[in-house]
């Protein structure tokens, strides 16, 4: 394809791994008012700092995998919501 990229076989789980850290971004992001959401925010924010520093430094990784995941399981985690339950009317009593 016009010398500008090289085909080549990927293996491994780390961008599904990825997937769940941006779902869990996602998730957090969408449900701030969480207990502690902020404190885990920030910790995925290092955590994706930490695998791009890891993904730039190292060669044989695939840092488009590891973002892919990334940004699909943070639109999935946007997603889920938790179901709401309908409230109950009060019960009557019936003679």
């Amino acid at each position: 394809m016009f010398g500008l990229v090289h085909a080549a076989q990927l293996v491994g789980a780390s961008g599904c791994v990825m997937g769940i850290v941006g779902a869990w971004a996602g998730f957090l992001l969408r449900h701030h008012h969480a207990p502690r959401a902020k404190q885990r925010l920030a910790n995925i924010a290092m955590i994706v700092v930490i695998q791009v520093a890891f993904d730039l430094s190292t060669p044989q990784v695939s840092m488009a995998a590891h973002l892919c995941g990334l940004i699909t399981g943070f639109f999935a985690g946007l997603a889920i919501a938790p179901k709401k339950i309908p409230l109950m009317p009060s019960a009557r009593i019936v003679q």
